[in-house]
Parts: C-alpha cells; structure tokens; sequence
C-alpha cells in the first residue's frame, strides 16, 4: 500500500495519496489497488504508452492510488500509480480550478512530463529508466536537455 505521502526521488519532494488525502470527503470516491483493475478514464491511452515502455524495459506497474472529488466546474480526478521494482512512479492531479494541474512521470530522480516521456525513443526511455548516466549519454539526450527535464520536467521547453 502506498503510504499517506510518496518520495519522488525529484528534488526530496512528496505528494499526497490521493486515497488518503481525500479519505474524509464523503463525496470523494478512492481507489486504492491493482493499476490493472483501475479504470484510467481519460488517461487510458497514456497508461497504455506508459505500461507498454514499462514492459519493455522489464517491469509494469503496480499499484493505484486515487481520488475523484468535486472541483470549481467538475468532478476532478487525481491519482499515483507505482511500478513493481520502483524505477516510475506516474502522478496526475487536476486542480480545483480550470486548467491547473499535472500529469508527470518521475524516473530515477526525474521529473518528466508524460506526454514528453512517451515520445521519447526506445533507447532514451531505457537509458532514464535505468538510471545509469552513461547510458543516457549515450542515449542521445545532452546535458542541456537533461538539466532542463531536471529543471523544468520537460525536455521540450
């Protein structure tokens, strides 16, 4: 079970469980289980990309921690999911104001936002998944890019 507040690796930081940040919200509804049993909405077709790189390189994940709770407009949706071996934890939050919010995976320290992750080739999502410098030396992804993913948690700004 994921605890009440998750490491990152990125930066010493920590987020919520949403399950259990909105435990005493009777109009919440949480989830907390399988990342096969849970239905991703309107992030199936990223937890399709995100667990087919997964697979690939070895792992898949885990476990699912969510919450779905009243915003400014609509029911707002928020969770964590967790890999088996601990090399991707992905974290989406829609705030309770339009338009806020995020959708990052965090890797070895990482903060990458997962529409830039997913476009990533093969071999640089091998190379940040495993963590070792070298390898994403090799991978193509210069120091430039990667103090920007360190910085801004997207290769692309």
């Amino acid at each position: 079970m994921l605890p009440e507040r998750i490491r990152t690796g990125f930066r010493d930081t920590t987020i919520p469980n949403p399950a259990y940040l909105h435990r005493r919200d009777r109009a919440a509804k949480t989830f907390v289980g399988a990342a096969k049993d849970y239905n991703f909405e309107r992030q199936t077709e990223n937890f399709k990309k995100l667990r087919a790189i997964l697979q690939a390189n070895g792992t898949d994940f885990a476990e699912v921690a969510s919450a779905h709770y009243q915003g400014d407009l609509h029911t707002n949706h928020r969770f964590v999911v967790s890999t088996k071996d601990g090399s991707l934890l992905w974290h989406k939050y829609v705030g309770f104001a339009a338009q806020s919010g995020q959708n990052h995976v965090f890797v070895k320290g990482r903060r990458i936002k997962v529409s830039c992750f997913v476009e990533l080739t093969d071999v640089q999502q091998r190379a940040l998944l495993s963590g070792n410098k070298t390898y994403i030396g090799l991978s193509g992804i210069t120091s430039a890019r990667l103090k920007l993913l360190d910085e801004a948690g997207t290769l692309w700004n």
